[in-house]
């Protein structure tokens, strides 16, 4: 599995399409929903200092895996 971390805003928007595709896949539970994090990252995300950092794993070049993380500085670390 090769891995890569997205944490530019552009790349996870153009990541976004792929994503669903493995979310339609895969089931439809809320929390893996692309969009719902997305919503959360335009909004309350963002607003508290929050930056995404969203694992994908590629097999074959197929999207197989995907962890979106977000980290955020809090009290200077």
């Amino acid at each position: 599995m090769d891995a890569t971390v997205l944490s530019d805003r552009a790349e996870i928007r153009k990541f976004m399409p792929e994503w669903i595709d493995l979310y339609s896949r895969a089931g439809n539970n809320l929390f893996q929903n692309p969009q719902w994090h997305r919503i959360w990252w335009d909004t309350i995300g963002q607003g508290e200092g929050w930056r995404p950092h969203v694992v994908a794993g590629h097999v074959g070049g197929r999207l197989q895996a995907v962890a979106p993380l977000a980290v955020r500085r809090a009290r200077g670390l």
